[in-house]
């Protein structure tokens, strides 16, 4: 248990706080950061169960739309990515045939 609560005060989730009535109890608290964590689990955790309640079939329909809105999004990312690649180039390849002064 201390190794899980050593990693998420590391991670910046919780922080300890000596308990002011007895020194020998330390109170372990969610920082901004853990709590927005936390939020996120539960508000992820309602839409598993939203998505859990439709029948199977269309589950199995949303996860296709789904993979399909994956491929194009990584689609349009790997475009962009290269076309900014190419801006580069053009760019340097500009810059090196200026005549030095």
């Amino acid at each position: 248990m201390v190794g899980i609560i050593n990693r998420m005060e590391r991670r910046g989730l919780i922080k300890r706080q000596v308990d002011s009535q007895s020194k020998k109890y330390t109170r372990v608290l969610l920082t901004e950061k853990g709590k927005a964590l936390y939020e996120e689990a539960v508000s992820l955790n309602g839409f598993i169960t939203i998505i859990s309640s439709l029948p199977k079939e269309d589950r199995q329909r949303l996860k296709l739309y789904l993979n399909a809105l994956t491929k194009a999004a990584r689609k349009v990312l790997e475009e962009q990515q290269n076309s900014k690649k190419k801006t580069r180039k053009r760019e340097y390849s500009v810059s090196s045939k200026v005549a030095p002064r």
